[in-house]
């Protein structure tokens, strides 16, 4: 990835020119150029067939491997960014936001910026259609809706009402809270999720064995040895989901969460 420090406004209007005309407006049938600063995103317009519409990527974004590597939100190249002069840059919604520098090179070049949001069920549910929507290309997102849709009938092997925590691999713990797209599917199954807390909380291992949950599901990796031996030892059962992809929201994660509900629907 090429890292280069955000421009200042100044050198921005230099890289602008004072005689660069004003950026035409697409024929109402034009089909948008987009800059696509998320791999969720990315993922998502290859999976609707619309690969082709990109002009920039970050470097995770590893479903195209022809589309220039642009940057990130937070380190985009913008004298790249402006010779690309896309329709659309479409990122991840964050608390903070996009920086105030790309904002204001987009304000300047005419480019539409879009945020979306990548956090709860609704959200995973909705991305296609909305990315659709933008591209002008609504029947694009149907397969992938339907495919969502599919998803919150509770499997066959699901105990209504369990209590499950669900957890992220690391030194640190942290659990898919209250909102967020796992604990929002766990719901749709008819089961019950601690922390009731928003989010993705920092959690201490002693709060989990206060919780005492039915069960502690650890989401992206193996659970650690030493998580497995203090849960057991007072009767929380732990289970491992491995898949990565239950942690890149857009298509991987639809593919493991089929994967997973495929599962439960085959447990005795």
């Amino acid at each position: 990835m090429v890292s280069r420090p955000w421009l200042s406004l100044g050198l921005l209007l230099v890289l602008v020119g004072c005689d660069r005309a004003e950026p035409a407006a697409p024929a109402p049938d034009a089909s948008p150029s987009v800059v696509s600063l998320s791999p969720a995103v990315t993922s998502t317009l290859v999976e609707m067939g619309l690969a082709g519409r990109l002009r920039g990527r970050t470097p995770w974004c590893v479903t195209v491997v022809d589309v220039p590597v642009l940057g990130s939100m937070d380190d985009v190249d913008l004298e790249r960014l402006v010779a690309t002069d896309p329709d659309l840059i479409v990122v991840q919604r964050t608390v903070r936001g996009p920086p105030t520098e790309l904002l204001q090179a987009a304000a300047v070049h005419g480019w539409q910026v879009e945020q979306v949001p990548c956090e709860s069920l609704r959200d995973m549910r909705e991305l296609g259609p909305r990315l659709a929507a933008l591209m002008g290309e609504a029947g694009a997102a149907h397969g992938l809706t339907t495919r969502w849709d599919g998803l919150t009938r509770p499997p066959a092997g699901m105990r209504p009402g369990e209590r499950v925590a669900m957890l992220l691999p690391g030194p640190e713990f942290r659990a898919f809270g209250a909102g967020s797209y796992l604990a929002d599917l766990w719901h749709a199954w008819g089961g019950r999720t601690w922390p009731d807390m928003a989010g993705w909380p920092a959690v201490q291992l002693e709060d989990v064995v206060a919780a005492k949950p039915d069960r502690v599901i650890v989401v992206g990796g193996q659970a650690p040895e030493a998580l497995v031996s203090a849960l057991v030892s007072r009767g929380i059962a732990v289970e491992s989901l491995p898949d990565a992809g239950l942690l890149r929201p857009g298509p991987e994660l639809l593919e493991a969460v089929e994967a997973w509900r495929g599962r439960l629907e085959r447990a005795p």
